[in-house]
């Protein structure tokens, strides 16, 4: 269970017949689901090396009181994300 929200957008470029699948929740779920992460511009597996950086920043942030939220995106193809049209 994802325990946050999912949402299915167009994409605002019209030749593009894909759609943003986005979710948002707890950090921790959200990178259960992941398995590449965007540093400077480039994808790049998720690994343990960032998962070990991951959880210390998220303790460390939590720990000073901040709210932490998960935020990926992936793209559907047309017929995935047609499918209820």
């Amino acid at each position: 269970m994802l325990n946050g929200q999912v949402s299915v957008h167009e994409t605002e470029d019209p030749n593009d017949p894909r759609c943003l699948l986005v979710m948002k929740g707890a950090p921790e779920r959200i990178l259960d689901r992941c398995l590449t992460y965007i540093k400077d511009g480039k994808e790049l597996p998720i690994d343990g090396k960032f998962k070990l950086a991951f959880n210390a920043a998220y303790m460390e942030l939590g720990g000073l009181g901040e709210r932490v939220l998960g935020i990926s995106k992936t793209y559907l193809c047309y017929f995935l994300c047609r499918a209820n049209d």
